[in-house]
């Protein structure tokens, strides 16, 4: 069979890995300390055109004063890595749920399936909780916001805008009001 050269891109991508410990940071602090803000918020009137015009002064910062190169992603490279007990839960999962997918009338596979399926959620959890209390417990603050940032499901935007009476500013103007 022939794999087209296309199906490849799909699989992996392209990203920008920024190297920040090489990155000139005196640079970048006067770039930002000189750099025009009060034309720039003046020229945008809405809070949206506001947010992407300060979004792309500060990409456009990075991109000039910290180093990066491109590589290609595998999107498998990102997966979990478990321990071997978590590993050999998951697995065992995965098994009873192909016997059952076989079996449907099977009533003891599906409770064995259920079993495996609240054992496999409970070592998880034990898990997770065991790796966020290393992070508390490594008094790294920087390492605790790089924890706290992966988790977070909304990473940039701007958030929703309440006006003083708590009502939901949706309007450019109220927006703008509100942004003061």
């Amino acid at each position: 069979m022939v794999q087209d050269d296309d199906d490849e891109e799909d699989k992996s991508s392209v990203c920008k890995v920024y190297h920040w410990k090489d990155a000139d940071i005196v640079g970048m602090s006067h770039f930002l300390a000189t750099y025009d803000w009060n034309y720039l918020f003046s020229v945008n009137p809405t809070v949206d055109e506001m947010w992407t015009a300060f979004s792309n002064v500060m990409h456009f910062a990075i991109d000039t004063y910290v180093p990066a190169i491109n590589g290609s992603v595998n999107p498998r490279a990102h997966k979990r890595h478990y321990p071997k007990s978590i590993r050999k839960a998951l697995a065992r999962k995965r098994c009873l749920w192909q016997k059952y997918r076989a079996d449907h009338d099977n009533s003891v596979l599906l409770q064995r399936y259920q079993s495996a399926t609240k054992h496999c959620r409970e070592v998880l959890r034990e898990y997770e909780i065991m790796k966020q209390r290393q992070v508390i417990d490594r008094n790294n603050v920087g390492g605790f916001y790089k924890f706290v940032n992966s988790r977070l499901s909304v990473r940039s935007g701007v958030g929703v805008l309440r006006s003083d009476d708590g009502s939901v500013a949706s309007t450019d103007m109220d927006k703008a009001n509100n942004a003061e």
